[in-house]
């Protein structure tokens, strides 16, 4: 009788327990891990810590979505806005929100298109923000307004009214942010929001939008 033959090699294929793996712990050879640790939080994907950031059009729509942006990014806001005060529902929201993270906000009403009144609530919220250790440096641009209606019919008065907010008042926010970094000695960030309208073929009743919107995205 053959005598009993004990292999010694491993049990390649008994199945093992694998404990789970923490996302942190994932291996580094995976493309997205080398950009960003996962389950991160916003401030350390992007943050805007010690800084303050104006966006005109703060009062209420996509200018108070970016300003809620800028806070959940670490960052202090002045919103500058035409309206005589911010959309009350989002804006507590917002200052809620700034405030459970330490940061400020601020609003205040100004018309773009007023050269003088637009300097001068560049240099208030300057000051001001320099005072709390936390200097200006970006400014989004996102004040505009738009009017549908047949481009045959369109005034000429509320063309002119269109052009001076959507391409002047742009033009100007984007001359006194440059001034304030000039004055300040640092690069800052300068966004300016258009319309995709600028871009693409619109049907003739948005074509006012088409350009107001063209001008902007050449700035």
């Amino acid at each position: 009788m053959a005598p009993l033959v004990t292999s010694t090699l491993p049990q390649l294929f008994e199945p093992r327990p694998v404990p789970p793996i923490p996302d942190f712990d994932l291996s580094n050879d995976i493309p997205e891990q080398a950009l960003t640790r996962a389950n991160t939080t916003t401030p350390d994907l992007f943050s805007l810590g010690g800084w303050t950031t104006l966006i005109t059009g703060g009062g209420r729509g996509l200018g108070l979505e970016l300003a809620y942006a800028v806070v959940e990014a670490g960052g202090c806001v002045a919103c500058l806005d035409i309206l005589a005060e911010p959309s009350q529902e989002e804006w507590l929201h917002l200052r809620a929100h700034a405030k459970q993270l330490g940061l400020s906000v601020s609003y205040t009403r100004c018309d773009i298109t007023n050269e003088p009144e637009l300097e001068r609530s560049f240099s208030a919220v300057s000051g001001r923000a320099e005072r709390q250790g936390w200097p200006l440096n970006g400014v989004i641009a996102c004040a505009g307004v738009q009017q549908i209606m047949d481009a045959a019919d369109y005034p000429l008065e509320d063309w002119n009214r269109i052009m001076n907010v959507n391409v002047s008042g742009v033009f100007l926010t984007a001359k006194y942010a440059a001034r304030e970094f000039m004055r300040q000695g640092c690069k800052g960030s300068i966004v300016l929001i258009a319309s995709m309208s600028g871009a693409i073929t619109n049907r003739v009743r948005l074509v006012i939008d088409a350009e107001s919107s063209a001008p902007t995205d050449q700035l």
